[in-house]
């Protein structure tokens, strides 16, 4: 775990977004057959859901970040760019 922690305090040190869930895989080499898919039915499901945690914080970040845009006047060579 604590590799993870790592991670995350560099991710966040860049101005980054972590996503809550985390989903350590033990001997993955040992986890996934040679197609790259999960053996364990567990490991899967909760992969699939680090997934739909990312698109969900995605897809949240995205809407912040335009409603943000959207809230900044343009002017300049900027507002000339946005207006054609």
């Amino acid at each position: 775990m604590q590799a993870i922690n790592t991670m995350e305090y560099v991710v966040r040190a860049l101005r980054g977004y972590t996503v809550p869930w985390v989903v350590p895989v033990a001997k993955a080499w040992e986890v996934f057959d040679n197609e790259g898919q999960p053996r364990d039915p567990q490991v899967e499901r909760q992969l699939r859901t680090l997934g739909s945690e990312a698109a969900l914080a995605a897809g949240t970040l995205a809407a912040g970040h335009a409603r943000c845009l959207r809230l900044i006047p343009l002017s300049g060579p900027a507002a000339a760019a946005a207006s054609h």
